[in-house]
């Protein structure tokens, strides 16, 4: 299979590609949730995928979520604080072994959970208007793809 990472003259090259469109997505659902009075102003942008992983996977555990984050687990305990002094996360010792804190999203945090998935689809569908629907399921497609690949190798190393 040819791994073409260079577009044509007139294209960017995909890593910037990659790149530019996460930063006009970050950018869109910034503008966009910095105008809903719902969205707490405290929050820092990785807030927004630790609500939703907690909520996707929970109860999890602090070092299990910074990894499916790709942050490192000591960050991710300021990003928790923030969380939990909005209400919105709670922390409980684990069961058996009483060294982990398991995460869980409160009532609260689950109804910002829905909120944020209806901005982030209407944030999507806006970033991804230049596409057809055929177009739009053959790129999530793809991206799956590369993700379960990565997720799957992931240990193998």
């Amino acid at each position: 299979m040819p791994k073409k990472f260079n577009m044509d003259n007139n294209g960017l090259p995909l890593p910037a590609a990659f790149h530019k469109m996460a930063l006009i997505m970050r950018g869109k659902m910034q503008d966009r949730l910095l105008n809903e009075k719902w969205f707490p102003k405290s929050f820092r942008s990785p807030c927004i995928g630790l609500v939703h992983g907690i909520g996707s996977m929970g109860p999890i555990s602090q070092k299990e979520i910074a990894n499916w984050l790709g942050l490192d687990p000591s960050d991710v305990v300021s990003l928790i604080d923030i969380l939990e002094n909005e209400e919105l996360v709670m922390r409980t010792r684990d069961l058996n072994d009483r060294r982990k804190q398991m995460l869980s999203l409160t009532r609260k945090g689950e109804e910002l959970r829905k909120k944020l998935q209806i901005v982030g689809n209407e944030v999507m569908r806006d970033v991804l208007s230049p596409l057809d629907d055929k177009e739009v399921e053959i790129f999530r497609s793809m991206l799956q793809r590369v993700v379960q690949h990565h997720n799957e190798n992931e240990g193998k190393k």
